[in-house]
């Protein structure tokens, strides 16, 4: 693949015009230089075994759901939804533990700039009145 296909294909992805990674040819960014021309391309075996491992493991659980167990469908959404109810919780997790991290601080100088502005301008507010006397 020559360096003005790469190009190409990155400009296809961001456009949303190729979607599967079988379109993408590998392509991930633009290159980085541009003078060098991939000729070799390494074959990511153990990805393809680990693929192929999930697909068969995949096909199995839900051959299992489907024939072995006669899963009502409301047991199937109640299955698809504490999957994504797990998913939210560990995100909103992550979430909190970078407010922690990050975030509490921030609240804290908020709170006392605006102590401070308050000060300032309740001083402000009695230098007016006693002008005002």
């Amino acid at each position: 693949m020559d360096d003005t296909k790469d190009k190409e294909v990155k400009d296809k992805i961001q456009q949303g015009q190729l979607k599967q990674a079988k379109d993408k040819l590998g392509v991930v960014d633009y290159p980085v230089w541009d003078f060098i021309e991939p000729s070799n391309y390494m074959l990511p075996q153990l990805h393809i075994e680990i693929g192929l491992t999930n697909n068969v493991l995949d096909n199995f659980y839900d051959f299992v759901e489907d024939q072995v167990e006669k899963a009502s469908p409301e047991e199937k959404v109640s299955r698809n939804q504490l999957i994504m109810a797990d998913v939210a919780y560990t995100r909103a997790e992550e979430k909190l533990d970078s407010w922690k991290e990050q975030g509490a601080t921030d609240l804290v100088m908020f709170q006392l700039e605006r102590a401070n502005l308050t000060a300032a301008l309740r001083e402000r507010r009695n230098d007016a009145q006693l002008l005002a006397e």
